[in-house]
């Protein structure tokens, strides 16, 4: 790809600012306040992880619903973030309700996760999350609440189910790859209780009776036939 600057930008003007109009334009500006970093928020490059380490608020690291895929502490949104009190009051107002399958905020952050997948340097990892993303594009969140033997479509590649191996996109570090929490989004489907992390404060309470996960995260008696079986809640929110 071409660099919308031409190449490097010099030290004195280290930031390309990207035009709005035509992203394959740029200028190598000194930034002087976060406006320029919003253009980079999304970007799995130096310039997305500084915009989101100098300028977290307007990358969205603070808002729990925010379209931004890499929000985690690996990708430059401070774990502060999650202690801001716009973070709480937020987290604790949001409805615990899964988003419709055409929320504009759930369609951008599955852009964003595609646009991620396209910048990863294996195989696996840009087929496995492309795979995520399509599967949550067709399904919405009701992906997330199916266990290993109730995905609706005729396939027995593993890559498709959504909790193998214990892995666990509702969960920020539930998987390989430093992703925001789906919980987030399908509160639900994740099987979120007030008090986890990264769901809502309106989801019911813990008791002594709830479970620790969902029987869907749990693999089926045919997925212990297949070699696949956990016995084990994945990571949870």
């Amino acid at each position: 790809a071409v660099h919308p600057c031409g190449g490097a930008c010099p030290v004195d003007r280290p930031l390309c600012a990207v035009s709005v109009d035509d992203r394959s334009r740029g200028e190598c500006v000194m930034p002087t306040s976060c406006q320029f970093a919003a253009a980079h928020c999304h970007d799995n490059t130096l310039a997305g992880l500084r915009a989101r380490q100098m300028c977290p608020q307007t990358c969205g690291c603070n808002r729990p619903r925010a379209p931004l895929a890499l929000a985690g502490p690996a990708f430059g949104c401070g774990s502060v973030c999650l202690s801001h009190g716009s973070y709480l009051s937020s987290l604790s107002e949001l409805p615990c309700e899964d988003v419709a399958p055409d929320d504009a905020a759930w369609l951008e952050l599955l852009g964003n996760l595609q646009r991620f997948s396209q910048t990863l340097s294996g195989d696996a990892g840009r087929s496995n999350l492309g795979q995520l993303v399509l599967l949550l594009r067709r399904f919405g969140c009701s992906y997330l609440a199916l266990g290993g033997s109730k995905v609706p479509f005729n396939s027995t590649d593993p890559t498709f189910l959504p909790y193998l191996g214990s892995l666990n996109y509702c969960a920020e570090g539930g998987s390989t790859l430093p992703i925001k929490a789906l919980s987030y989004f399908c509160p639900v489907s994740c099987g979120c209780r007030a008090g986890d992390a990264h769901c809502p404060g309106t989801c019911p309470p813990r008791d002594a009776a709830t479970p620790l996960c969902p029987d869907y995260q749990r693999f089926s008696d045919n997925d212990r036939e297949r070699g696949l079986f956990r016995d084990h809640c994945p990571v949870r929110p």
